[in-house]
């Protein structure tokens, strides 16, 4: 079981900072990006907001048993992807 902050995570841009806060409405910061206003770093806020349902997703994929589809590396990266995931 991850010990990360439980999702939903949401983003707060102000115009110094975009914040990733969560749980939702919690105002617990996450994780403080400089906003340079640039938008690969809008885009990166998204991807580092949605990391949980990711995770949990990825994790759902791999533990289900009736599924004979994900074989080989793309199996094994996504396991390694998990377990960096839920380092401590």
């Amino acid at each position: 079981m991850s010990k990360h902050t439980p999702s939903p995570w949401a983003i707060r841009i102000s115009e110094s900072e975009i914040d990733i806060i969560g749980p939702y409405q919690s105002n617990k910061d996450i994780c403080i990006l400089k906003n340079s206003g640039n938008q690969e770093d809008i885009s990166n806020t998204h991807l580092i907001r949605c990391a949980p349902e990711l995770l949990a997703a990825l994790k759902a994929i791999v533990e289900a048993e009736e599924i004979d589809l994900y074989v080989g590396d793309e199996w094994d990266n996504a396991k390694i992807a998990i377990i960096k995931a839920e380092r401590i």
